[in-house]
């Protein structure tokens, strides 16, 4: 019996076709992990180790360790000031003003 391949993206939208709700729970969890991506790439392209970007934003290194690795969902406070050590901000817009 061999292997079928599928195309991640088609099976993707298979399933939120099926299931909206695992739709709204993937872009819920699209965003932390994006902030993730970003906090690691900036720490990368400055040449920083976890503790001095968490004394920068005033956390300790066991905490940004945790939420880099999507281990704590953080408070919004929290993201606010790592979004603001690294340089980002979040814009707002409604889903439907969004295009797909």
């Amino acid at each position: 019996m061999g292997l079928k391949y599928v195309n991640y993206d088609e099976y993707k939208k298979e399933v939120f076709e099926r299931d909206p709700e695992i739709k709204d729970m993937y872009e819920e969890m699209s965003l932390k992990y994006q902030i993730i991506h970003a906090l690691i790439e900036y720490r990368k392209k400055h040449n920083m180790t976890q503790a001095q970007l968490a004394k920068r934003i005033g956390i300790s290194q066991r905490m940004l360790s945790r939420f880099e690795r999507g281990k704590i969902n953080s408070r919004i406070d929290l993201i606010e000031k790592i979004l603001q050590a690294i340089g980002y901000t979040v814009v707002l817009k409604e889903k439907d003003s969004i295009s797909a």
